[in-house]
């Protein structure tokens, strides 16, 4: 569905069925269907015509602005509040300094996070990707100003930082919090944490497109077991951007989704395949395991190799 004006936005939200509250930059407070009903009438998650992803600063949960409006959303409009609505932060990095990934002790948390999805070359994990640690004390509060009294702010403390490069440029990065952490346990629910339009961009984008296909998973870290055609979508969900990406750049395009993302993986490689793309789709379950996650590098790359 197209949206020309914030007219049009309000009047969407009020035939879905939402309440809704005006903020700053065109974002809008409406009610969460995620809370419970108490919390929900609260009004805390902050959608955006122009932003893919929905937020709820009550129970955490991200929706895709498509999935809980229940159809696609192209926003067509002209205005001051909507056009190139971008983060302030979303360029830049979310700490004054912090601690390079292959510098951290062996027992360190965030190590020891790595290490439970079979990584373990901590140099190349810094040397090619540049993830870094944030410390308490190091990060940049992230503030989200959206007209209430006093900004939201969040301080990303005790997560991996995932930097996300596009056409040689820094675009935006990708925080995961680290279990066993302060921080990582205080945002239990809030896993991950952005600020950027992540549905506008694929992760590792500039270096899969030297290679003749590409390998598409969810999850930054899977995406790192075939790092020379390996991009993620940097979630659960692909947007129409991503598809355009896939489409314009490759011409044999591998899904390797979570087993339960499959059916949505259906309709993205029956699209590809109407536009002319060579498509293989490949469900973990088949190899015995939920995700690309609890197999190993060479275990990823023996299984895509097969199917080439």
């Amino acid at each position: 569905m197209n949206i020309g004006s914030s007219k049009e936005f309000k009047a969407l939200l009020r035939q879905k069925g939402f309440k809704y509250r005006e903020g700053n930059q065109g974002w809008m407070r409406i009610n969460c269907l995620t809370c419970d009903v108490a919390h929900g009438k609260k009004m805390r998650r902050y959608v955006h015509p122009n932003v893919s992803s929905s937020h709820c600063f009550i129970c955490n949960e991200y929706i895709f602005l498509d999935d809980l409006l229940g159809e696609k959303i192209e926003f067509t409009g002209k205005t001051d509040d909507y056009e190139n609505y971008e983060h302030p932060q979303a360029r830049e990095f979310p700490f004054s300094t912090a601690i390079p990934i292959n510098k951290l002790a062996i027992n360190h948390p965030a190590i020891e996070f790595l290490k439970k999805d079979h990584f373990y070359n901590f140099d190349e994990l810094f040397e090619k990707y540049w993830v870094y640690f944030i410390p308490e004390g190091c990060e940049k509060e992230i503030k989200f100003d959206k007209g209430e009294d006093k900004p939201t702010i969040i301080r990303p403390f005790d997560s991996l930082v995932f930097p996300v490069f596009f056409n040689q440029e820094l675009v935006g990065w990708q925080c995961r919090f680290i279990p066993g952490t302060p921080n990582g346990e205080r945002f239990k629910k809030m896993k991950y944490f952005h600020v950027f339009n992540k549905g506008n961009y694929l992760y590792n984008f500039d270096n899969a497109k030297k290679s003749e296909y590409v390998v598409t998973f969810e999850g930054i870290k899977k995406s790192w077991k075939h790092p020379s055609a390996g991009v993620a979508t940097l979630g659960k969900g692909i947007s129409s951007q991503q598809i355009q990406l896939l489409q314009n750049n490759w011409k044999r395009i591998i899904f390797f989704l979570d087993s339960d993302a499959q059916e949505e993986a259906d309709i993205h490689l029956t699209q590809l395949r109407f536009n002319g793309r060579e498509t293989i789709n490949i469900n973990p379950e088949d190899y015995g395991v939920k995700s690309p996650d609890e197999l190993t590098h060479k275990q990823v790359q023996k299984i895509i190799e097969s199917k080439l």
